[in-house]
């Protein structure tokens, strides 16, 4: 996550490319298995996702996630 996150501000990526970088790169890493152990840890990768779109979008911490 941190490179990811490095490699997108250095290069000032627009929001689409961050994201298809995040499906791309760090998704697979977090559901890899997921047929074997099943989807019941899905809030944690619900979490990581969500404070990666806070991340690029420069969201403060309390912003609720609907917003």
């Amino acid at each position: 996550m941190h490179l990811l996150y490095t490699r997108v501000y250095n290069l000032d990526l627009l929001i689409d490319l961050q994201l298809k970088l995040f499906d791309h790169t760090i998704a697979p890493t977090l559901t890899y298995g997921s047929e074997i152990w099943g989807y019941e840890s899905v809030d944690l990768l619900e979490n990581v996702h969500n404070n990666f779109l806070r991340n690029i979008a420069k969201d403060k911490k309390i912003t609720p996630i609907y917003m």
